[in-house]
């Protein structure tokens, strides 16, 4: 239940017990509230409209001229795929990107060495994937040998992170920091943290 306070009547000015939201006396000081109106010049087109005293803070006498008075001006530019020249609203254009006349050209230039997401001879968006072909390629860098005992195995091969990646993300698909080692000389490298050397022991076990 709402607990009542004394509220003076926004129409008739009488005080009386209503709930705090309350604005109105009763129904027919409700009724004659609304009908009461005021006329307020328009921000865009300077017309002088009628509204209802509670919409007191209009600013527009239509949704067309909301619209007019809000939208940015149109400008030409040129499309930095095809030159062709287009429109478009000044607020949609990307201030230091580029801008395309339309999507399709817009898919178009940001492939290959323009896709924001482009490593050098990694090609998969995926990050997990482009890791296994960045490790394909250290690992055939590498002719698939060990490079701290020599073993040739192939099945026992994993590339690894001289730098660790989560320290130096910058430098996860850098082939410079990339080494083939065995299994077990990779647990070695491992040796100070418990979830990677957890992994590479389960390996161990699951080849042998």
């Amino acid at each position: 239940m709402y607990k009542l306070v004394e509220k003076t009547c926004c129409n008739c000015n009488i005080i009386f017990l209503g709930s705090k939201h309350r604005k109105y006396c009763g129904y027919t000081c409700a009724k004659d509230a609304r009908k009461k109106r005021l006329y307020i010049t328009c921000l865009h087109c300077n017309k002088k409209f009628e509204v209802a005293e509670w919409y007191k803070n209009a600013k527009f006498c239509s949704k067309e001229c909301k619209v007019l008075n809000q939208s940015s001006p149109i400008i030409e530019s040129h499309c930095e795929y095809c030159n062709n020249i287009f429109k478009r609203k000044k607020h949609k254009f990307k201030h230091g990107k580029h801008n395309f006349c339309s999507k399709l050209c817009a898919d178009k230039f940001n492939t290959g060495s323009n896709h924001y997401e482009w490593k050098e001879h990694l090609h998969d968006k995926n990050l997990k994937l482009a890791l296994k072909q960045w490790s394909s390629i250290i690992k055939e860098r590498d002719n698939y040998t060990c490079q701290l005992c020599g073993v040739s195995d192939k099945n026992n091969l994993e590339a690894h992170h001289i730098k660790h990646k989560s320290k130096f993300p910058e430098l996860q698909f850098d082939f410079n920091n990339g080494i083939t080692l065995c299994l077990d000389c990779h647990a070695l490298q491992h040796l100070n943290e418990p979830k990677a050397l957890r992994l590479i022991k389960y390996k161990i076990a699951k080849k042998r």
